[in-house]
This record gives C-alpha cells, structure tokens and sequence, in this order.
C-alpha cells in the first residue's frame, strides 16, 4: 500500500465526498394530519392558558422584582418627608429664637436708652443747679469784693487820721522837749496851742502847719497779700 502521508512542499486539495444515488433509502412522504375540530380547540385553549400562565407568571415576577424598589422608594419618601418636617421646625425653631433674640436686644436697647435719658435729664438738672450756684457765688463774690473794697477804703480813712494823730502827738511831745530843756516850767501841752508857723518862745521846732503835711511824711504801699502799709519818707 502506497504511502499518502503529504510530504513537505506537497499541495493538498480536500474535495467533498460523493454519495452515489443507489446508496440512498427512499423515505416515506409525510402525510398530513388532519385534527379533529374538538381537538383543535382544546389545543387552542391550552395553548392560550399556556400564554396567559406565561404573562401571569411574568406580571407575578415583574411585581415582585418592582415590590423591593416600590417599598424602598416609600421608605425614601417617608424619610424626606420626616426631613422636611424636621427642617421646618428647626427653621420655626431658629426664627422663634431669633425673634426672641432681637426682641430681647431691642427691650435692653430701649431700657437702656430710657435710663441714659434718666441720667441726663438728671444731670442736666444738676448742672443747671450748679450754675444758678455758681451764679449766686459769683454775686456773694461781687458783694464780698466790693465790701472789702469800702472796708479797704475806711481801714485807709481810718489809718491815715491815726498816722495824722501819731504825727500831731509825735510832733507835740517834740516840741514839749524842746521846751522843757529851755523852760523847765513851761508846760508841754501849751506848746500845741503856738500858731502855725510860729516857733516856740525857747526858739524849738516849729508845729506842722496842718494835718496833710503830717500825713505826706508817709508813703501809701500796697502788699501783694492785699494788704497796706504805711512807711515814713
């Protein structure tokens, strides 16, 4: 028996087998079957229960695969709808508290705004008390000013008929030496009653001529306390 295994470099060519006709078997022509009507029926009947047991049966799977989904969309519902509930009441909350807030702030703003009111109507009135002093003050000052001035001016009037005085004795008791060394019997108030610008009979110092030329041997100087004094030329 020959070899046909292909070798290298060889072409193959596969072609399809051949049945020979006298190898095939006749087969039997179908016939056709002819159904009885009631028959016919009965299998339409089953066959629509058929169709209608295959929707039931996809309704039934529909609704139960949607039933999960349809109760967790409610639960979701019912959650939001907890939420919004809960959002409005914390929203009436925070307005209720905001309201009493500002209510609170605006009371103590008012009361406050009344009491500084208070306080400045009271001092106003206190001010205006110590003005109407400080006006009676100032008019007790006037008077005392000008009461020290008239008691100023007779302690002046007064001072200078003293100095007058002083003078005159001064002058006198002078003029009573002067006599008594030249006439021991003289007597020294005689010596006032010499004329003005006359002399002694002894020829002592000679009386002055009048009151004015006693005071102008003093010179008038006010202190910086207010005060006066009286010094001689």
């Amino acid at each position: 028996m020959a070899d046909l295994t292909p070798l290298k470099g060889d072409i193959v060519t596969a072609t399809a087998p051949r049945i020979e006709a006298a190898n095939l078997i006749d087969l039997p022509t179908p016939r056709k079957v002819e159904l009885e009507p009631h028959l016919r029926s009965h299998g339409m009947l089953f066959a629509f229960g058929i169709a209608s047991l295959a929707v039931t049966g996809t309704l039934v799977m529909t609704i139960m695969l949607s039933w999960q989904p349809l109760q967790s969309l409610k639960d979701m519902n019912r959650r939001i709808s907890a939420l919004d509930g809960a959002e409005a009441r914390l929203s009436q909350h925070m307005d209720d508290g905001v309201q009493s807030v500002v209510n609170h702030v605006e009371s103590r703003i008012s009361g406050l705004r009344s009491n500084m009111d208070g306080r400045f109507d009271q001092l106003d009135f206190e001010l205006r008390g110590v003005d109407s002093r400080l006006t009676e003050v100032r008019h007790s000052m006037g008077e005392g000013v000008e009461m020290l001035h008239d008691t100023s001016a007779r302690m002046d009037e007064a001072l200078s008929a003293a100095v007058v005085e002083i003078s005159q004795l001064g002058e006198m008791q002078v003029a009573a030496r002067a006599a008594a060394k030249s006439k021991p019997a003289i007597d020294p108030f005689i010596v006032g009653a010499v004329p003005a610008g006359g002399t002694s009979s002894g020829g002592g110092h000679a009386t002055p001529s009048s009151p004015e030329a006693a005071v102008a041997r003093f010179q008038r100087v006010e202190l910086p306390d207010g005060s006066v004094s009286y010094r001689i030329k």
